[in-house]
């Protein structure tokens, strides 16, 4: 083969464009189990999406990203205006900035007034910010190049992952303490498998529910489809099982909602008779109640159990900040404190009674935290992706969808409901989940099953 040849089948091939994001995923799934900025994966992870991205933009066209533009642009968005925060502002207008005047005699004593300042209360968070995003930004890229035949592959890449994790987090539960674990603090003493959180893989595992029913419809002709469904039936149990081991409240409710979205997805089955279609919703409903009943006769004497309902300090602070937060909105409005910089701006409004050995690096609310950093813009790009996506769901709802709509509708919801408590869309594997599922709605009739 010619050089030229070699470099049309780069540009053109379908497989190489499959193969680049397995290797992504892999890459993602063995290095984004943890969003803290003081993960050491990261500094293999970031560099590793910048050479994905460069790839993906080197086979990428205008056409392709066409109807990506909604999930780009939220993206892209939320990137310039972290750019924005970095840029250097004269001293009267950076002093004229929302709760600047708290840091102004501090900087006077020092002799620093006078220096030219970003808008950003962190810059260096900020930064990091702008970086966490390539690896997003990197996933749309490459999910535009995908065609049609290639989403069955990718929805059993992800299914594959999920039991993977639930593997590690099995290995963990059985085996001695710290054992199997990639991660420090609260991973060593906790389910967590590749991630450093067991909130964030517990819902990781609760949206895979809704990915599991949409493979089980993109199989519908398969000749295998008999056993197929047994083996979804069977990795669904598996998972849902490691949820409840992992003792996540919001797993549990993630897992549940998935298991109900999951009706809609199969509802969408041309495969599947007419009364088999209308009873799946009240079978779901009902399946979803008798599994937490199960679980609450068949657990209640386990760790787990105890974990699943009892109350803790970081339950109790979570609750606690959320005034603090609200202040925090309401003070740093319209031009917000910078992306990244939470931590540093709760140490400004943190009252004595909170003070503790626990530090607070979110808000866990995280539509509020993207307001307190973001400001007016940040509530403006919230308000567009959430209509957008209000109009999505009306058009499933009205027209029916296919199954890219109607997992995509699911996945980001469940994972909207799990940041209202959590934040788990700063994991880079959940981050680029949820960016995925914006990108399953984004897709048009030509690429819809």
């Amino acid at each position: 083969m010619t050089a030229a040849a070699a470099l049309s089948n780069w540009h053109r091939s379908d497989d190489v464009s499959f193969w680049l994001f397995a290797a992504f995923l892999l890459a993602l799934f063995a290095l984004g189990g943890s969003g803290s900025d003081a993960a050491a994966t990261q500094l293999i992870l970031r560099p590793l999406s910048v050479l994905f991205l460069g790839a993906a933009l080197s086979r990428i066209s205008p056409g392709t990203l066409r109807p990506y533009a909604v999930p780009l642009g939220i993206v892209c968005a939320t990137i310039v205006l972290a750019l924005f925060q970095t840029i250097p502002l004269p001293p009267a207008m950076w002093s004229a900035l929302p709760v600047r005047d708290v840091l102004l005699p501090g900087l006077q004593i020092l002799g620093i007034d006078g220096v030219w300042r970003p808008l950003t209360l962190s810059p260096p968070r900020t930064w990091n910010s702008i970086y966490a995003f390539l690896t997003p930004i990197t996933a749309i890229l490459l999910y535009a190049r995908l065609p049609r035949r290639h989403f069955e592959r990718l929805l059993m890449l992800i299914l594959g992952f999920a039991v993977l994790n639930s593997l590690v987090m099995l290995a963990q539960l059985l085996g001695p303490p710290g054992a199997f674990r990639l991660f420090g603090g609260e991973a060593v003493r906790s389910v967590s498998g590749l991630f450093a959180n067991r909130n964030h893989a517990a819902v990781f595992l609760g949206t895979v529910m809704p990915v599991i029913a949409a493979l089980h419809v993109c199989r519908s002709a398969a000749p295998t489809r008999a056993a197929e469904s047994m083996v979804y039936a069977v990795a669904a149990l598996f998972l849902f099982t490691m949820i409840v081991a992992s003792g996540s409240r919001i797993g549990l409710l993630a897992a549940l909602i998935g298991v109900i979205a999951s009706a809609m997805i199969l509802s969408s089955d041309r495969e599947m008779g007419g009364w088999r279609r209308r009873i799946i919703g009240p079978v779901a409903i009902v399946s979803a109640a008798l599994i937490a009943a199960l679980i609450y006769l068949f657990t209640a004497q386990t760790a787990a159990f105890d974990r699943l309902f009892a109350s803790d300090a970081i339950d109790d602070t979570r609750f606690a900040i959320l005034p603090i937060s609200w202040d925090m909105a309401k003070a740093l409005f319209p031009y917000g404190g910078g992306f990244g910089a939470y931590a540093d701006i709760y140490r400004m409004f943190e009252p004595e009674a909170l003070l503790g050995p626990r530090s607070m690096n979110n808000a866990h609310l995280d539509p509020l935290e993207y307001v307190i950093e973001g400001g007016l813009a940040a509530l403006l790009i919230l308000a567009v992706g959430a209509a957008w996506w209000l109009r999505r769901l009306a058009g499933a709802m009205t027209a029916g969808g296919g199954v890219h709509l109607r997992l995509g509708l699911s996945v980001s919801a469940i994972l909207a409901v799990a940041s209202l408590t959590t934040f788990p869309l700063r994991t880079p594997i959940v981050g680029v989940l949820f960016v995925l599922a914006l990108c399953w709605m984004a897709d048009r009739s030509g690429r819809r099953l």
